[in-house]
């Protein structure tokens, strides 16, 4: 937005502060869900979570929440609820694209 002319100045810097203080605020918030976790005895359980490539924090927490929430799930369940599960578009909408289903979510 710096590149925006017409902005004022003071503007662009309200929106600076605001938006650090927005991910300040994100830190605290993920830093105490680690910690309630951790309280709770299941800090092995995020630990391993986070150990696998790609999973950061906030997809770490997501899992976690599933796990606890759905405790019987299995893989296959797991993968469908976060929404990496492959879907065949062609028994859908009879086209032959196969896509993952997370975009499905973020289109409907």
């Amino acid at each position: 937005m710096r590149h925006e002319p017409l902005l004022p100045e003071d503007f662009l810097k309200l929106l600076e502060d605001e938006i650090g203080h927005l991910l300040s605020l994100e830190k605290e918030i993920l830093k105490r869900a680690e910690e309630i976790i951790v309280e709770g005895g299941q800090k092995e359980t995020l630990e391993l979570l986070r150990s696998v490539p790609g999973i950061g924090v906030v997809l770490a927490l997501h899992l976690y929440a599933f796990f606890v929430t759905f405790p019987n799930a299995n893989r296959k369940e797991i993968v469908a609820l976060v929404g990496m599960d492959a879907i065949d578009k062609s028994q859908v909408h009879r086209c032959t694209q196969s896509h993952i289903s997370a975009s499905e979510a973020i289109n409907a």
